[in-house]
């Protein structure tokens, strides 16, 4: 490399203060001996430079030159006077050292001048070269100048040089705030052209076209920043400039990959201690469950601001990483090339992710929620970086890999327990090989030994963990604190005097919950006065299809509901029946906080948590149905007893939510954040490690409203977008036509609009379609005109269910590989007070979550997605198109069966998505001939478009039922805009039908019926 010196060239005119900051940096940053100073003072009006500059040349620096200009030159000729300066010659008295140009108002960072000289000659044909500054129009971005302002300059730099992925592009953008130029160039193609292009913009890339011309490059040094104050120079379209001078100037697609790196580094060092949680499940309810682990890091995750957060859990074939910052959700996603089976205790392929995640996230604790599907390689990461590691434990996967200590026979095993009992269960039940439990066991308690710090929700996880391991091997010593899990509130009951005690059971109904005794109490009740109530999805056939008059189910709950419910059905006692051991159980919170009395089996936590707090009856006796029904009356019949619990509740406190995250807080903060520990081969990895940023706040969410005669309710519908915490909201409003969507209506709405926005409303349109065209040519318009990323439908009379709603679809998307996602609807009554019902059916959600092909032939009997509530990303639309033309109304059924039999699965949102209007005009019955004509009219399409043709190809769809219009279709279509719409003058054909029948007449008459009911009179015969 070039042992010369550089001659760092600074043209200053007044910016007194920036002068001095400018060149206090260069002599504070770089070795003397590495460059000699070139001030050149265009003839400053400032008599404070003048003094400076005066003031310099006193100390009498020898590497430092000051040049005064008799004459205001400009910026480019004072550097070509810099450039042409005497300072070193060789022996044929030649200028030999290179150059750099430095604007005065930059300030330079340590290394920045050995770094960018290291850059320019690492290849012969690199003639120039430029940092990255905030003054660059590529990389400009709010976050530098932001960023600056809160920490020292020099951390900053630090922080881009350390985590740099180092690529060195090359680009076409030359940048006069600082400019390296190797001497042989100038040499070359000489100074600064002035005559001929005046514009100093277009000198400096004029320089870089005969730059190019000789066969040199100007490369980025992407390790290197410097910073440049803003000034008052006038902004040039340098886009327009590129296009007119050279239309190669175009911007690498290298470029992104170190934007993305800079905006990822920025959000994830911010000095806060780095948490990684282990977990065996997202926590989101993407899969449509939620346990009790999961909550439990919703809380901490959520509640702990001073931490980040970041979230490891498998699924199927990938490592997924979550990492919580800020507003942020930063996903990464690494290929297993084997699944990891319970028996895996080490993997080298999880030991190598995890350890590039702990290095390049500067991991400082970590906290394992759940081992399931990982491997103990976390321990011994962890004792290798020396990071303290610690452990909650939720079950019992750390004493056999059934988790809940029940054998084979679903019987509980603890009591009776021994090495060839376990081993035969684990034989039948996963098929391992004899001495499993043994090896199991042994592992699990050399890994529990090495961990720093173990947590439990209750006392009896510690004791049966104790039982277990002194039974079975005769030692436990490891010690495990007890920290609850907190609640959010308590609540008030105000009971209402009733005859009929009403009895609740609460949760998931699985088997190892109690389904099967909940089952058999109901069936074999005698007392008329006892109402049963089932909260939350039944996971049990025989319970879910279960009838009886004295039976309510209310079908799946939102966690932050449930208190309301119980209170508001008027619940007397809930019922927890689990017939393994609970070592918390939240539904017994949910219970208690509530104020109802509770009937608990005697298992683990739950019986620890009734006699504690005094709550409720444990059945301490081998649960039968008759046991307990015995028990139900008896509670009934004493009175006394039963109002002596309800007081002991009226006195309860529980830790609250914010107190058990304090603690965790407070063990998290007391943890010494070491020094950043990564390297660019790393940097590199993890920004291609399918990295993306769940880009909530930073992505457009389009809002597509259509409307047609149902304008009443536009406002609700507006104020329910307005509200929103999403922070890039666009909203398009389309009318189909309507008469009274006039100049003043328009108007009211925009008035509407400009009053209530906020800063997430970043853009809206208000649209008219001249004629009715319909719903599919309507969305399409807006999808025409949209910007966002995401496209997410609301009828203008309807509303979204909560202010989270936008945030929760933009969260799913980025969180999954899915392209278009539906959700729950709450179904109210016209005023959206009442509410009825929660659609659709776990039955028909389950085929959501099974192969896009299952998922088709299901739809091709029937459509249960409502396109109210289901959205689509841009790339959906990219990949698969608009709304079929071909349709009138229905732009969803027809679009679901071609993109599932494409192989395109539909995600689901386990929440409520919007809050859905029964009985209003959009959901009038359909019971006008036209109306019929052009729905069947749809239908028929979609049969022949989309089934009829692959009834052979796909085998099960040749077996499918009749073809009908469901309440689905008849909610979704706005019956006025049925009626209005525009048909081209087609006469209207009689239509023959032709029925083929032998015997069966049942089916005969019952197939004529449905002609007659779903088929316009005078338009056909049979």
């Amino acid at each position: 490399m070039n042992k010369n010196k550089v001659n760092i060239i600074i043209p200053i005119y007044n910016s007194y203060e920036s002068v001095i900051k400018c060149i206090g940096s260069v002599i504070k940053n770089t070795p003397k001996e590495e460059y000699n100073l070139i001030i050149i003072n265009d003839n400053s009006t400032d008599e404070r430079i003048i003094n400076y500059l005066l003031n310099l040349e006193n100390k009498k620096f020898d590497n430092i030159f000051i040049l005064h200009n008799n004459q205001y030159l400009g910026f480019i000729e004072s550097i070509n006077i810099g450039i042409r300066f005497d300072t070193d010659y060789n022996k044929e008295d030649k200028i030999i050292n290179d150059v750099l140009l430095l604007n005065s108002l930059t300030e330079v960072t340590k290394n920045w001048l050995k770094k960018i000289k290291n850059v320019a000659y690492s290849k012969e044909n690199i003639g120039t070269v430029v940092p990255l500054t905030n003054d660059n129009s590529i990389f400009t971005n709010l976050e530098y100048d932001e960023r600056i302002k809160i920490n020292n300059l020099e951390k900053y730099s630090q922080l881009i040089e350390n985590t740099s992925i180092k690529l060195y592009p090359e680009t076409s953008i030359s940048i006069g705030s600082c400019m390296y130029i190797k001497r042989n160039v100038i040499d070359e193609i000489g100074p600064f052209q002035y005559e001929s292009y005046p514009e100093e913009y277009l000198k400096k890339n004029i320089f870089y076209l005969n730059l190019k011309g000789k066969n040199y490059i100007n490369i980025l040094c992407d390790d290197t920043f410097i910073y440049k104050e803003n000034n008052n120079i006038k902004n040039l379209n340098q886009e327009s400039y590129r296009y007119n001078i050279n239309n190669n100037f175009k911007i690498p697609k290298q470029f992104l990959s170190i934007k993305n790196n800079i905006n990822l580094q920025l959000k994830i060092r911010n000095a806060k201690t780095n948490v990684l949680f282990i977990s065996h499940n997202d926590i989101s309810g993407r899969d449509g469950f939620i346990g009790g682990t999961e909550i439990h890091i919703n809380d901490l995750i959520y509640n702990i601001s001073e931490i980040n957060s970041f979230l490891l859990y498998i699924d199927n074939d990938y490592m997924h990483l979550n990492a919580y910052i800020d507003e942020n959700i930063l996903n990464f996603k690494f290929k297993l090339d084997k699944k990891i089976s319970t028996l895996d205790f080490t993997n080298k392929q999880y030991k190598d992710y995890l350890d590039n995640i702990v290095k390049y996230f500067n991991i400082n604790c970590i906290h394992v929620q759940h081992f399931f599907r990982h491997t103990f390689d976390v321990v011994d990461i962890a004792k290798q970086y020396n990071i303290p590691i610690y452990l909650t434990l939720h079950d019992y996967y750390l004493i056999c890999p059934k988790v809940n200590l029940l054998d084979q026979n679903d019987e509980y095993c603890l009591d009776k327990i021994s090495l060839n009992k376990c081993n035969k269960c684990l034989k039948k039940t996963y098929g391992y090989e004899n001495n499993t439990i043994l090896k199991w066991n042994t592992i699990v308690y050399k890994y529990l030994k090495k961990i720093d710090r173990i947590f439990a929700p209750s006392k009896s996880v510690v004791e049966n963990f104790k039982k277990y391991y002194i039974s079975m091997y005769k030692e436990f010593n490891i010690n495990i604190e007890v920290i609850e899990h907190g609640t959010t509130s308590l609540f008030i009951n105000n009971r209402k005097k009733s005859d009929i005690f009403r009895i609740a059971f609460v949760g998931s109904m699985v088997p190892h919950k109690g389904s099967g005794l909940i089952y058999d109490i109901i069936t074999q009740n005698k007392n008329s006065n006892i109402e049963w109530h089932i909260f939350g999805n039944i996971r049990d056939n025989k319970l879910n299809l279960l009838q009886n008059k004295s039976l309510i189910k209310h079908g799946k709950y939102e966690a932050n509901q449930i208190q309301n419910l119980l209170i508001s059905n008027n619940i007397d006692l809930v019922c927890i029946l689990s017939i393994c051991p609970e070592t918390y159980s939240y539904t017994l919170n949910e219970s208690i906080s509530s104020r109802i009395p509770v009937l608990v089996s005697g298992l683990g936590a739950l019986n620890e948590r009734v006699s504690k707090y005094n709550c409720g009856w444990i059945l301490n006796e081998e649960l039968s149905s008759q046991y307990i029904l015995n028990y139900i009356n008896k509670i009934i019949n004493n009175k006394d007893e039963y109002i002596s619990k309800l007081s002991s509740l009226d006195k309860l406190k529980l830790l609250s939510k914010e107190d058990e995250c304090n603690r965790y807080k407070n063990i998290y903060l007391d943890i010494n954040n070491k020094a950043l520990n990564t390297n660019y081969k790393i940097n590199r990895y993890m920004l291609n490690a399918n990295y993306k940023i769940d880009t909530i706040d930073n992505e457009i969410a389009t809002v597509m409203m259509l409307s047609y005669n149902n304008l009443q309710y536009m406002k609700s519908a507006i104020k329910s977008v307005l509200k929103q915490t999403y922070k890039q909201i666009e909203l398009i409003i389309n009318d189909d036509g309507s008469k009274e969507f006039d100049n003043e209506f328009v108007n009211d709405i925009r008035l509407y609009i400009e009053e209530n926005k906020g800063n997430n409303l970043i853009n809206y349109r208000i649209e008219k379609n001249e004629v009715n065209v319909g719903i599919v040519k309507s969305y399409n318009k807006i999808i025409n005109l949209s910007k966002g990323n995401y496209l997410i439908p609301l009828c203008c009379d309807d509303e979204f269910y909560d202010e989270n709603t936008i945030k929760s679809i933009v969260q799913y998307f980025n969180s999954s590989d899915k392209l278009i996602v539906t959700g729950y609807r709450a179904c109210y009554d016209e005023n959206l007070k009442h509410f009825n019902c929660l659609k659709p059916q776990k039955e028909d959600i389950d085929y959501l979550y099974k192969s896009p092909i299952e998922l088709y032939e299901y739809l091709c009997k029937d459509n249960f997605i409502a396109g109210a509530c289901t959205s689509y990303t841009k790339k959906f639309i990219e990949e698969y198109g608009k709304f079929d033309e071909d349709y009138v109304l229905l732009e969803d059924w027809g679009k679901y069966l071609n993109i599932t039999r494409r192989g395109c699965s539909i995600g689901f949102i386990n929440s409520i998505l919007i809050k859905y209007r029964e009985g209003g005009i959009t959901t009038s019955k359909i019971n006008n001939t036209k109306s019929k004509r052009i729905l069947l009219n749809d239908v028929s399409v979609l049969k022949n478009k989309e089934i009829l043709p692959y009834k052979k190809s796909i085998q099960r769809v040749s077996n499918l039922g009749n073809y009908k219009i469901n309440d689905s279709y008849s909610n979704d279509i706005n019956i006025q805009q049925i009626k209005d719409f525009k048909i081209n003058s087609r006469p209207i054909h009689l239509t023959s039908i032709v029925i083929l029948t032998y015997n069966q007449l049942e089916y005969t008459k019952l197939c004529i019926e449905s002609i007659r009911k779903f088929t316009p009179q005078n338009s056909y015969e049979i």
